[in-house]
């Protein structure tokens, strides 16, 4: 039997795993960083996925907050927040 190569980029998620109570999370994380970068080391992925993070938390607007980034958001409601 002959080994096939993997058809899929490396980097990338996998499409056909099952859906977990994170999905959500997991969806924006991939179509907002893991589609859009291709990494040659688990290294180099740690890092830039961290940066996306940062950015997406605390640089980048969101309009259901207002157009306000999470962390901003946070902070200016720790009532809501404490509440969940």
């Amino acid at each position: 039997m002959r080994a096939t190569a993997p058809t899929q980029a490396p980097g990338r998620l996998n499409d056909t795993e099952p859906p977990t109570a994170d999905a959500p999370n997991v969806v924006w994380l991939r179509d907002g960083c893991v589609n859009i970068n291709m990494f040659w080391s688990l290294a180099q992925a740690r890092v830039v996925i961290s940066d996306w993070k940062v950015d997406y938390n605390h640089r980048r607007r969101h309009s259901p907050l207002g157009y306000q980034a999470p962390a901003v958001y946070a902070a200016a409601h720790p009532s809501i927040i404490d509440s969940h």
